[in-house]
């Protein structure tokens, strides 16, 4: 049987393509690479062949180095054709994309491939809205069952198939990657129980809500206001440095407008100005909900904003040095 997990996320993954990355270079890189090469070079074998990326992978001037050329990076599941297979004295594999260009194969494999990633198992996140469909194995045996948008699912092995890239997510249970986004267990931080953040956007609206991280299945219809409180079971961490949380199944909001109780935040804009309530003034604090003084902010006034902060489940904001107020003090 699959194995699903409570928690659910995704991005779409890159498509597949077919590309014969060469790059020309100059002379002196190419002796540079080929002296590199021969220091450490252990055996190498001429083949024709395409290989499929997983997650992503360095491309470097030479088999053991560290220097990147060319694209810099090959993205997950994304085929190139190989020429060269080279392994090292330290037993390391690489393949050659193109003049000087040779990727790890730790993270690139060959259509018929298959690898086991059950030390890490990361965890793919469903990106279709209509589903993803499940195969008995990579391209082949296509079946009736779809899994559900928003869903995550283990991935026990992955494999190289037609160019392009299939994860396991159960006995005779394949995916296509480009369904899917595999998000390693490194990545995702499961909170505590009591957990809870403030949404910190522009007053007077709200933030969408996604089935997964990513920004991708919106949820039409729902938003979370700003100020408003919430619990988080989860939080994920994409490999563009992009956080999201979970606040309840399937449902995920940007860290960029979300708080975590006792943190601080940026603006949401670099130019952030909130406006006080036409009806009353708003205290000045000392600090987010302690401190409060005898000053206060005139009833109508806009102020620019420095930085957000939450505290009890409560909003507020910095217009000053040592100069705090109430989320709920403005419009």
């Amino acid at each position: 049987m699959s194995a699903s997990v409570s928690a659910s996320e995704s991005i779409s993954a890159s498509q597949s393509e077919s590309v014969s990355a060469s790059a020309s270079t100059s002379e002196s890189a190419n002796q540079s690479a080929a002296n590199s090469a021969s220091a450490v070079q252990f055996s190498d074998q001429q083949i024709r062949a395409a290989g499929v990326v997983y997650q992503t992978v360095d491309v470097v001037n030479a088999p053991g180095s560290t220097e990147l050329v060319g694209r810099q990076r090959l993205s997950n599941n994304s085929a190139w054709l190989t020429t060269v297979r080279e392994t090292l004295a330290d037993g390391s594999v690489w393949y050659k994309v193109g003049t000087n260009q040779w990727v790890n194969a730790n993270n690139f494999l060959l259509n018929g491939q298959r690898r086991s990633v059950w030390s890490s198992r990361p965890i793919a996140f469903i990106t279709q809205a209509a589903g993803t469909r499940v195969y008995s194995s990579p391209n082949a045996g296509a079946s009736s069952r779809l899994l559900s948008l928003g869903s995550a699912w283990l991935v026990n092995d992955i494999a190289a198939e037609g160019n392009q890239l299939w994860y396991q997510v159960g006995t005779n249970q394949w995916i296509k990657a480009a369904d899917a986004l595999a998000v390693d267990r490194t990545q995702i931080t499961a909170l505590p129980q009591d957990t809870a953040g403030v949404i910190n956007y522009q007053p007077g609206y709200g933030v969408a809500l996604w089935s997964m991280p990513g920004g991708h299945g919106l949820i039409k219809g729902r938003s979370l206001a700003t100020g408003t409180a919430w619990k988080a079971s989860y939080k994920v961490t994409l490999a563009d440095g992009t956080t999201w949380y979970g606040v309840g199944r399937n449902q995920w909001v940007d860290g960029r407008y979300f708080i975590l109780n006792g943190s601080q935040g940026s603006p949401t804009t670099a130019n952030q100005v909130v406006q006080v309530k036409n009806s009353t003034a708003a205290t000045i604090y000392q600090a987010p909900g302690s401190g409060a003084t005898n000053r206060q902010l005139s009833a109508n006034t806009a102020w620019r904003v420095n930085a957000a902060a939450v505290r009890n489940n409560q909003l507020w904001y910095q217009v000053g040095t040592n100069q705090w107020i109430s989320a709920a003090a403005v419009n």
